[in-house]
């Protein structure tokens, strides 16, 4: 996946998509990367209104959600750490160091498991290697692995069970890295199409991915199936971000200029703007 293709998808799925908790929450929350400093704003997620702003520090890459929302867990570029911090008030409760900056390649690069019990971020613009922090989420400690030989990496992914990453390695026409969530050892490769703007996995467990040929790939990470289908794009431009709801029905793909498609998964893809 190019930088400059992450980073226009990214830039519109800022402003587009909302992040909330696992579970059921009053609030949803949407992050402003890259300003000085950067913050999360907190909405309503019925009404949409906004209630505060959290300050998230120069830099503030990307956050994930503890399952209860309680917690907020963002990668600050630079200050290169890992700030936690409570969601409710804003108080940074700790900083773990990251001693690569993990902003500058795009996406953003960090995901939690399931439970809520460990925190991945992925460096990977690391030389000689990318690197992985693997940071437990009730003591802050931290580990990293090495991810050796690999050119570009793309947004890093779990499986909804919590024993698999998945990342995309190349700019184009390049392949799903499945890893051991626990081991970081590599389980497999996945051949995928196209240069791709967006990565998901759906609660079932496939991995959605959009590509700059407008085209949707719906790979299944158990079997290695991966399904093609057209996206519909009538002048909407490149895809930008893409979620799915949570019985896996439907994908959301969001276009350049504004636009979102809903995409039903059951049987088949069918779409509707």
């Amino acid at each position: 996946m190019s930088p400059s293709t992450r980073l226009a998808a990214q830039m519109l799925t800022f402003a587009t998509f909302l992040t909330s908790a696992a579970h059921a929450s009053p609030n949803a929350f949407v992050n402003i990367c890259c300003n000085a400093p950067s913050t999360a704003g907190v909405f309503n997620s019925t009404t949409l209104a906004h209630a505060r702003t959290i300050v998230t520090g120069s830099g503030g890459d990307s956050f994930v959600l503890s399952p209860n929302g309680a917690k907020m867990f963002v990668t600050v570029d630079n200050k290169q750490e890992l700030q936690v911090i409570a969601a409710q008030s804003g108080t940074i409760l700790a900083r773990v160091p990251t001693p690569v900056g993990v902003s500058g390649t795009v996406p953003l690069n960090i995901v939690m498991s399931p439970d809520g019990s460990r925190v991945f971020v992925f460096a990977p613009q690391a030389r000689p290697n990318a690197l992985i922090y693997i940071v437990d989420t009730a003591t802050y400690l931290s580990t990293q692995t090495p991810i050796p030989a690999l050119n570009t990496i793309g947004p890093p992914m779990i499986s909804p069970d919590g024993r698999q990453l998945y990342f995309e390695v190349g700019y184009a026409n390049g392949y799903i890295q499945v890893l051991n969530s626990v081991s970081l050892q590599p389980v497999k490769q996945i051949q995928v199409s196209g240069i791709p703007t967006a990565l998901a996995v759906t609660p079932s467990g496939l991995i959605l991915m959009t590509n700059s040929s407008n085209q949707l790939q719906v790979i299944d990470p158990s079997s290695s199936n991966v399904n093609t289908f057209p996206l519909p794009n009538t002048n909407q431009g490149t895809p930008g971000n893409i979620i799915s709801s949570p019985d896996s029905a439907t994908a959301y793909v969001s276009f350049a200029t504004g636009a979102i498609a809903a995409i039903s998964l059951r049987p088949a893809p069918r779409f509707s703007m």
